[in-house]
């Protein structure tokens, strides 16, 4: 069985049953538990699911930042700053629904005026409360596990956009591969809200560095500023920021 068709039947089992039980799924696709581990990782990351002992379970979509992953909020609250700095008062941007980027829209000031166009369901709802944020929320067909949309009328819908900034925290970057993501719907979409923006912010964590996914999005110079964490070590942070090869990027 291919990875994008066990994650589908993950996501299905998640939405139908709110759990999958480590044991039993294996049975159920005859693959070793190291594989499903795997993929209840890369699943974990976006956002679908959450694991526990034995398993995973549907993520809470209440809990905050903060709650789900206690031991990265401090790192994290950096990468939200430094997010911030680079955005001023009337850009347009556009954001996916990734972990990264549905706590960056949390963690907005209200005291910025924006427009947020985003095929995202928790990133809209996340940006409710900030009065001076407009949020456009892309139609298209709804995948129900992620609360996003995709297809068709989504890439429709993007075409006719002109962005200051896309924003993505989904992307793995590599020296060769560049930048990676692990699912196709995002591959797609994300390569057309590129076209539309002026300039793409990469935010980053640490297991994102020096690692790739199976679908390219683009190369590393694509990225006009990069956001990692205050722990990335200076060496590794300092290779990004010469892999990049970009006059006009930053590495933060």
């Amino acid at each position: 069985m291919l990875k994008e068709e066990r994650h589908l039947y993950i996501q299905n089992k998640i939405r139908s049953e709110g759990k999958v039980v480590l044991t039993e799924i294996c049975q159920e696709m005859n693959v070793s538990d190291d594989t499903i581990r795997r993929d209840l990782q890369e699943l974990e990351k976006e956002g679908i699911l959450t694991k526990v002992h034995g398993g995973a379970i549907a993520p809470t979509p209440t809990m905050t930042e903060a709650e789900t992953q206690p031991t990265k909020a401090p790192d994290r609250h950096a990468l939200w700053e430094k997010a911030t700095e680079q955005l001023s008062d009337g850009d347009t941007i556009l954001m996916g629904g990734d972990e990264l980027t549905i706590a960056l829209a949390h963690s907005l000031p209200h005291s910025i005026r924006l427009t947020i166009f985003t095929n995202s369901l928790p990133v809209a709802i996340a940006l409710a409360d900030k009065p001076l944020i407009q949020v456009v929320v892309l139609g298209g067909n709804l995948l129900p596990a992620r609360q996003i949309t995709v297809g068709a009328t989504l890439i429709q819908s993007l075409q006719s956009l002109k962005a200051d900034w896309l924003i993505a925290g989904n992307v793995h970057l590599d020296a060769q591969k560049g930048l990676t993501v692990s699912n196709r719907e995002d591959t797609t979409v994300m390569k057309e809200m590129y076209k539309r923006c002026r300039r793409l912010l990469v935010v980053a964590e640490a297991d994102q560095l020096d690692s790739h996914q199976p679908y390219g999005v683009g190369p590393l110079s694509d990225a006009s500023v990069l956001i990692l964490p205050d722990s990335v070590p200076p060496a590794l942070r300092e290779k990004f920021a010469a892999i990049k090869q970009d006059p006009g990027g930053q590495t933060g």
